[in-house]
């Protein structure tokens, strides 16, 4: 078997090109060729099981009927591969000792690796949208998955030689600058004086703010005023919104530097909110979007829940929101980066938005006759705090990310010196 560095495409297709002459396997056969348990083998095969399922045939017998067609072929040389049937159908391949020493010297240096490695994603690229923290608010611990997973994923994808784009979509927009803005114009705190930590004061005057937008009616609609002020563009709420931009981005930098990450691209929200006009008409004009019950939104018919669920892309207020500022990233992101394909490294709470969103951007893609890159959300679990709920910073005080990373440093210089 040929020596190559990409062993689960090369069994893939090997296995692929054998099924296709099978009575009960065909083209649309998918191996599914997935690394094994290390007790089992190097490699398996997966895909009899579904095929099984689907002609509704004895997998184990399917998987007999492929596993002596392989072993039949003479694409497996017995002195470097060991195939075997386990369990309902899977197949386990297994390398010899003898072909993964070659494997080990045709790859022996870091400059053959990443030379090997570069045909995987080559003229690609690849925009990574991950961390996105929200502005006025401290880094929690909440926010180091996203971080820390989504710069591990941008660091393999440029290795394996895609142009690769990391985009922080901050949260910088939206409701919670009424809130901000208010406490801080009652408490009258200057952001142009020094203090120690003015970001942890800004989320403190967003607690305080967000109490009081619950606590009165009344102080509801002078919250709402002051939002409407900055959205329209009032001299000094915008002030006010671009020092707290500044102070908390001059926070999260801190952060990042500890963990080595730096950003390509740094646009928030607020950068999409003159484009969001453009998305509504052109969505209603294709037939995708319509008004229900005053607000603007997409029904998918064909699909199970999303029928009756809907895509909210313009709130009953007539505010924008994250799926009319997400369709307008896209298409930034094509216009502007040429991406061909965008990875959402979020957790699995987002996982309906963004199923929704791309089947949104599909339809609205095909309606304009253009190619919509790949969209693929990387989803993880939940950081969730002592009370067992994911963390929500204006309901509590969560470990904040920078005194973790503190902490860690701490620790481990302990143990080092120890």
């Amino acid at each position: 078997m040929q020596v190559d560095f990409f062993l689960a495409q090369t069994l893939d297709s090997i296995v692929r090109k054998i099924a296709t002459d099978l009575p009960h396997f065909g083209s649309d056969f998918e191996p599914n060729v997935r690394t094994a348990d290390p007790r089992f083998g190097d490699f398996q095969i997966n895909g009899v099981l579904a095929h099984a399922k689907q002609l509704k045939q004895n997998p184990r017998a399917l998987g007999q009927e492929l596993l002596d067609a392989l072993n039949a072929s003479g694409a497996f040389d017995p002195e470097a591969t060991t195939l075997s049937l386990a369990g309902p159908g899977f197949i386990n391949i297994e390398l010899s000792a003898p072909f993964l020493l070659r494997w080990l010297k045709t790859f022996s240096s870091a400059q053959a690796i990443r030379q090997a490695a570069q045909s995987a994603c080559a003229g690609q690229t690849v925009v990574v949208d991950y961390s996105a923290p929200n502005t006025a608010k401290e880094m929690h611990v909440g926010h180091i998955r996203s971080t820390v997973i989504g710069e591990a994923i941008a660091r393999i994808v440029q290795f394996a030689g895609a142009q690769t784009i990391r985009d922080n979509h901050i949260g910088d927009w939206g409701t919670q600058f009424g809130m901000i803005i208010y406490a801080i114009k009652q408490s009258g705190y200057d952001l142009d004086l020094e203090h120690e930590n003015p970001i942890a004061d800004l989320e403190q005057l967003y607690k305080e703010g967000n109490a009081a937008y619950k606590a009165s009616d009344e102080i509801a609609t002078r919250v709402r005023a002051e939002l409407v002020k900055l959205q329209n563009g009032d001299p000094e709420n915008v002030a006010l919104w671009n020092k707290i931009t500044q102070v908390s981005w001059t926070a999260f930098s801190k952060v990042y530097d500890l963990l080595g990450i730096q950003f390509d691209e740094v646009l928030g929200e607020s950068y999409y909110r003159d484009q969001v006009e453009d998305i509504y008409r052109e969505l209603e004009n294709a037939g995708i979007a319509e008004e229900s019950q005053g607000a603007l939104v997409v029904f998918h018919p064909e699909h199970k829940r999303f029928a009756t669920q809907p895509f909210i892309i313009r709130k009953t207020d007539g505010a924008s929101n994250y799926a009319s500022t997400d369709l307008a990233t896209i298409r930034h992101r094509i216009n502007h980066f040429k991406a061909d394909e965008i990875l959402y490294v979020v957790d699995s709470r987002q996982s309906d938005h963004f199923e929704q969103l791309f089947i949104t951007a599909q339809k609205w893609f095909d309606q304009q006759l253009a190619k919509l890159p790949k969209l693929n959300h990387i989803s993880f679990g939940t950081v969730l705090g002592e009370n067992g709920k994911p963390l929500k910073t204006k309901e509590g005080n969560n470990i904040k990310l920078r005194a973790l990373l503190d902490e860690a440093i701490d620790r481990s210089f302990a143990i080092v010196s120890e």
